[in-house]
């Protein structure tokens, strides 16, 4: 293994490396003493291993939902998924990701250095996500050489830098001033909050329904999101067939596996959210001795989970509907016979539908989160399907697409300028 290649996957495409490593200079740099610092780091690691662990439970959970979705709607299409774009990306152009990601990460240090918008990015495997992205499709395309890694370090370094600034402006006010996120999806909240604010109230949020002592459960999030969690998945089960169902669940009897498969997503999240707060009570502090040192007024970016406790509820409403538009998305392109039929990320539909249910909530209370994630899951079906035939040989010959909101937003528009201007790179 190379040395870039050692750097590319091993510390910044590995999460808790990278939050170890940040909150260790940032301890250092505040001149801490040595027990502090050992604390500080030991618990930014095991916060980001606890998270990682509930969000792997809930991974896990997904994948037989995929499957029984495409049993019910009966459609061979493209399958947006952002682990086989990793792995492609990296298995024809290794070098090319990694040094678009290290330059793309010096130019977000330096325009946040230099500018007055001061985001930067720490979501080392997002980084490398968006970046496996960016080179595969610009290598698909023809680009290749100084110019292919050049323009993958511009693409990149501009998202690392505007995914949080741009994100911070909908969080400093309605969710926390201290951090901000970093992922493509700075359509998918901008989408959210604006259209959140024409359709509901802020003031009637998800976590504040009011329901008679009989219904007392429903405002305990964890026990709210198990038994509603295991009716859907009986019902998704149970119009999938025994048969689909039995492929994962074994030995045991498939009812019981469904309503325990809710069961679990409900202790996926509330695992996930107890490594959030270990991680933010120990990196922020950390994160600040940077700041001042090197880069004054920096905001450091954070992942999706990192907001899920501000709204629990709305976390799983809004992947419900999230996906439920993805599915009508999928069912008006096969009906109106596109020449791309993009299936429904599960998946993603989990991690994007719950951040757009937390920030519907923040900016339009309950009746945005059961509408507003719908449409955009609806709508973001169809910018898939516009990028697709842009993604390049690569990403084409493998029938897969990202699953991140901004490839189907503004994807279609870069790429497609690159093609119009280069011919495509040859």
């Amino acid at each position: 293994m190379t040395v870039l290649e050692f750097i590319t996957s091993q510390v910044f495409g590995n999460a808790a490396v990278l939050f170890g490593l940040v909150s260790l200079v940032g301890l250092v740099l505040q001149r801490k003493p040595v027990q502090d610092v050992v604390m500080g780091v030991t618990k930014t690691i095991m916060g980001f291993l606890i998270l990682l662990a509930g969000a792997t439970m809930l991974s896990d959970i997904c994948q037989p939902i995929a499957r029984w979705i495409g049993v019910l709607l009966g459609v061979e299409g493209v399958q947006p998924n952002m682990w086989v774009v990793l792995s492609l990306g990296m298995s024809k152009f290794g070098t090319q990701v990694g040094l678009a990601l290290l330059l793309g990460f010096a130019l977000n240090l330096l325009l946040a250095r230099l500018t007055p918008w001061k985001g930067v990015n720490v979501t080392g495997h997002i980084m490398l996500l968006w970046a496996a992205w960016v080179v595969a499709v610009l290598g698909g395309l023809g680009f290749s050489g100084s110019v292919l890694v050049g323009l993958g370090a511009l693409l990149c370094g501009l998202q690392y830098w505007l995914s949080p600034v741009l994100i911070r402006n909908f969080m400093k006010d309605r969710l926390t001033p201290e951090w901000s996120l970093c992922m493509p999806n700075i359509s998918g909240v901008a989408l959210t909050a604006w259209l959140s604010r024409l359709v509901g109230d802020p003031e009637k949020s998800c976590e504040e329904i009011k329901v008679s002592d009989r219904f007392a459960w429903v405002r305990d999030s964890v026990v709210s999101i198990a038994v509603f969690g295991a009716v859907i998945w009986v019902v998704l089960g149970t119009l999938a067939g025994p048969a689909a169902v039995q492929e994962f669940s074994g030995d045991q009897h498939w009812l019981i596996y469904l309503v325990l498969l809710g069961v679990k997503f409900s202790a996926g999240i509330a695992v996930v959210l107890y490594g959030v707060r270990m991680l933010i009570a120990e990196i922020v502090p950390a994160f600040n001795g940077i700041a001042e040192r090197l880069i004054p007024g920096a905001v450091m970016a954070l992942d999706y989970p990192t907001v899920f406790h501000f709204a629990p509820t709305a976390v799983f409403l809004g992947f419900f509907f999230k996906l439920l538009g993805a599915v009508v998305g999928t069912l008006a392109q096969a009906a109106m016979r596109l020449p791309v039929v993009v299936m429904p990320s599960v998946f993603m539909d989990f991690w994007d539908g719950a951040l757009m249910g937390v920030f519907a909530d923040r900016f339009g209370g309950r009746r945005a989160v059961l509408v507003v994630p719908f449409l955009l899951g609806f709508i973001f079906q169809f910018g898939w399907a516009l990028m697709y035939p842009l993604s390049g040989s690569v990403l084409m010959g493998a029938k897969v697409a990202m699953d991140y909101p901004d490839c189907g937003v503004f994807g279609p528009i870069v790429f497609g300028l690159l093609r119009l201007l280069t011919g495509g790179g040859r």
